[in-house]
C-alpha cells in the first residue's frame, strides 16, 4: 500500500481519499477501455464495409477491362477482314447478296 495513505490529515485517515481514487481510476480506465473498443468495433464495420465494395469494384473492373479486350479484338478483326463485315450484315441486319433468294420458313 502507499506510504500516503497512512498519513492522518487533520486526525482523519487518508483510507477513505485512497479508496476514491481507486475507484475514480479504475471508472476512468473502464470507460476508456469501452469508449476504445466501441470505436474499433465502429472502425472495423467501415473497413469491413469499405472492402466489400473495393471487391465489388474490383470485379467490375476486370469484367470491364474483358469486355474491352474484346472490342479491342473484333475492332482488329472489323478492320482486316471484310468476310467478317458481311457475315455481320447478313447475321445481325438481315442484308443479302446481289442476285441472292431469300426463303422465309414460318415456324410452327
Amino acid at each position: 500500500m502507499l506510504q500516503f495513505c497512512k498519513i492522518n490529515f487533520n486526525g482523519v485517515a487518508m483510507n477513505w481519499f485512497y479508496r476514491i481514487t481507486v475507484r475514480l481510476l479504475l471508472s476512468v480506465m473502464v470507460m476508456a477501455v469501452l469508449f476504445f473498443a466501441q470505436r474499433s468495433y465502429v472502425s472495423i464495420q467501415e473497413y469491413n464495409e469499405v472492402q466489400d465494395t473495393y471487391d465489388i469494384l474490383n470485379s467490375r473492373v476486370e469484367s470491364l477491362q474483358l469486355e474491352n479486350q474484346e472490342m479491342k479484338e473484333e475492332n482488329v478483326r472489323l478492320s482486316k477482314d471484310m468476310s467478317y463485315y458481311e457475315q455481320l450484315g447478313r447475321e445481325e441486319f438481315g442484308l443479302i447478296k446481289k442476285n441472292e433468294r431469300v426463303f422465309i420458313v414460318p415456324l410452327k
